[in-house]
């Protein structure tokens, strides 16, 4: 005869039922922190030098991709974090003027005719223009956008990497004369429109026009080029910035408007005093964000500097005013670094403290090279050497 099983009673059943669920629990979330540990702030330190340069002789520094690039007036060098030249490019500048987007850089003499496109391999192309180059911007892909200034007007066009014309195959205007000034240009990271911004200086109000130029049409018809012209009033766009590869925004002095490559509006941000005018360096990928470093026009207290961080549809996902006044400012793809005076904090996308440094002395720049950190000073660029809150060196 089979003996009856004994049963638990209800409450007691429910008790360990409950003790089960939560052991699962903990074991999970055990595994959470685990695998995705919390971010922890780490402290640097100036590490050792990598080369000495002369501020003298004004070099400039820049990075681009996992280099340090080096321009003097006998040309360009790129370096490795241990100092090893890894490439280099005789060129004669006295005035040079440099623009750089992730492993890509352009520059050029002042009001020179002849453009030059490097990226972590070395010199990409050239340009030669008819006439003096006033302007001129690099996204990326190594695209190039420029201004040359005519006698009575202006020329706009864009250039890939290997310094070949886009858009010849397509006809319609690109020579502006007595339409107004052009201020900036950008290629859209597709390759597909010449963004052009100019200053309507016939209009009763002041008032900035964008277009966007089709420079890749497909097939044999030829078109006027013209996709779609924003107009802008009372609003001086001086910079048109991508914050990912299909949201870009128009930077004035009243406002900040974020648009798709459609041309539509997305959000409009006013009242912004800018400090520095808004960028991001390095590649446009997943959602996009725009750093602004502003100033509180009569500020009761602090110095009046706010760092905001802007989603990719002008939504703000961080904000921080200042105590001290903010002196450098620099934002990649990987965040933003804000300086004051010797002290630097870096920060996420999201506005999250990833690092701080303080410096021992003084120190002009703070620098991404790749997931790294570089310090440049008057004579010296060193790599930052750090240690997270937990103890583990960085």
């Amino acid at each position: 005869m089979k003996k009856d099983k004994k049963l638990l009673p209800a409450g007691k059943k429910a008790t360990w039922v409950l003790i089960g669920m939560l052991l699962i629990c903990m074991i999970g979330i055990a595994v959470i922190y685990i695998s995705y540990p919390s971010a922890e702030i780490v402290k640097y330190q100036l590490g050792e030098v990598i080369f000495k340069h002369s501020e003298e002789e004004n070099e400039y520094i820049a990075t681009g991709g996992n280099q340090i690039i080096r321009l003097t007036q006998d040309g360009v060098t790129a370096y490795d974090l241990k100092g090893n030249e890894v490439w280099n490019n005789a060129l004669t500048i006295d005035k040079p003027i440099v623009k750089h987007k992730g492993t890509y850089f352009a520059l050029m003499n002042k009001n020179d005719q002849k453009l030059a496109i490097f990226n972590d391999k070395g010199k990409k192309g050239e340009i030669t223009t008819s006439n003096p180059i006033i302007y001129f911007s690099i996204n990326g892909n190594g695209d190039v956008a420029l201004i040359e200034k005519t006698k009575d007007g202006h020329i706009t066009a864009a250039y890939n990497s290997k310094g070949e014309r886009l858009g010849d195959a397509v006809e319609g205007v690109t020579y502006i004369k007595d339409a107004g000034f052009p201020v900036s240009a950008e290629v859209t990271p597709d390759k597909q429109l010449l963004l052009v911004n100019y200053i309507d200086i016939y209009n009763p109000v002041i008032t900035s026009v964008l277009n966007g130029l089709i420079i890749n049409k497909t097939g044999e018809e030829k078109v006027f080029n013209v996709k779609y012209g924003i107009e802008e009033k009372d609003n001086i766009i001086y910079e048109i910035e991508f914050l990912n590869n299909s949201t870009w925004a128009a930077i004035g002095d009243h406002r900040i408007t974020f648009y798709n490559l459609q041309g539509e509006k997305i959000k409009e941000i006013s009242n912004l005093y800018l400090k520095y005018t808004p960028y991001i360096d390095g590649e446009l990928k997943g959602a996009g964000y725009l750093p602004v470093l502003s100033t509180k026009k009569g500020a009761s207290k602090g110095s009046g500097d706010c760092l905001t961080l802007f989603n990719e549809v002008g939504e703000v996902v961080y904000e921080e005013e200042f105590e001290e006044t903010v002196t450098y400012f620099n934002a990649t793809d990987k965040g933003v670094i804000i300086g004051q005076d010797n002290k630097f904090t870096g920060y996420t996308k999201k506005g999250e403290v990833k690092f701080t440094f303080e410096a021992t002395q003084d120190v002009d720049k703070v620098l991404y090279v790749g997931n790294k950190l570089i310090a440049v000073t008057k004579d010296e660029v060193r790599l930052l050497s750090g240690m997270s809150e937990g103890g583990s060196i960085k």
